[in-house]
């Protein structure tokens, strides 16, 4: 049987019991079935070992209850599990669905350098340093620099994807954006360490990807107006938002993050409907960033 049809039949397994739907035997095969293609059709002994080479390939494990409905057993990696069965889905149905293509509309802008994922995890896996060109945003250094990096981390924040890892010129951690990377390669130089580091705990206070290393997280409480406050409870600001108190007026929430440009840049797309409750320093720093908005544009 040809490859493609082995994978058809996986996406049509996983997209069935995506999003903790539960299906019966039959019903998978339904499944498998609308899929098309050569000799669909799967025995039960098959279809076991169909799911134990999903579980390998891409660590979703897959059980049936004692009614004989199969479902996606719930862990840590749940969201991960849902990005590799939508992008399967998504491809299945665009190569194989005609003018399906005319139907999603991706951002291409955020598909920039995602090329070097697999390098990078490759990298990370065996423990070996990377070089690449850089080039920053900074239109004063605007200019291609060397980097040798012992890759420590991926981080993914509003669709674009980021490195995190030691610079072995300047023995610090930094972050580069994977958009600003080119000609990556592997390096001659011996890996650092990194079994201390993870990196829920270097973002855990962070806002984006921006990290520094004197930045002190604080609390901090906000008030939205009843406008947005169905918002801000489905999509919290930051992981660690907790809700203080609701109301007919809105919403107060209290959340713990560094106070920097970063957390200033969220709030203010909110700033018609958010009130600083404290710390002053935020105060203080979003009255500023108005300030040089109202200077900027009179």
């Amino acid at each position: 049987m040809k490859v493609s049809y082995i994978v058809k039949r996986y996406i049509a397994i996983l997209g069935r019991l995506s999003n903790q739907k539960k299906a019966t035997f039959q019903q998978l095969m339904d499944a498998i079935e609308r899929m098309g293609g050569e000799d669909m059709t799967v025995s039960q002994r098959t279809f076991q070992r169909m799911i134990n080479d999903i579980e390998d390939l891409f660590q979703v494990v897959i059980k049936c209850n004692r009614d004989g409905f199969y479902f996606i057993v719930e862990s840590e990696s749940d969201i991960q599990n849902s990005k590799i069965t939508q992008s399967l889905q998504f491809f299945n149905y665009q190569k194989y669905l005609e003018n399906f293509e005319s139907k999603i509309a991706y951002d291409k802008s955020c598909m920039v350098g995602q090329q070097f994922i697999y390098d990078i995890q490759t990298a990370i896996k065996e423990k070996k340093c990377i070089q690449f060109d850089y080039t920053k945003y900074n239109p004063q250094e605007n200019i291609k620099e060397t980097r040798d990096i012992a890759p420590y981390g991926l981080k993914e924040y509003r669709g674009r994807w980021y490195l995190v890892g030691l610079d072995n010129f300047k023995k610090e951690i930094r972050i580069f954006g994977l958009d600003r990377i080119a000609n990556l390669r592997e390096s001659e130089t011996r890996m650092v360490s990194s079994k201390d580091f993870n990196i829920h705990v270097y973002f855990k206070h962070s806002i984006g990807i921006s990290v520094d290393k004197d930045d002190i997280s604080e609390f901090v409480e906000l008030e939205f107006s009843d406008k947005l406050a169905g918002y801000i409870r489905n999509f919290p600001i930051h992981p660690s938002q907790t809700i203080l108190s609701e109301t007919t007026k809105g919403l107060v929430v209290k959340l713990r993050t560094y106070i920097n440009l970063e957390l200033v840049n969220e709030l203010m797309q909110y700033s018609d409907d958010i009130k600083i409750i404290k710390p002053a320093k935020l105060k203080k720093m979003m009255i500023k960033r108005h300030e040089d908005f109202l200077k900027n544009n009179q």
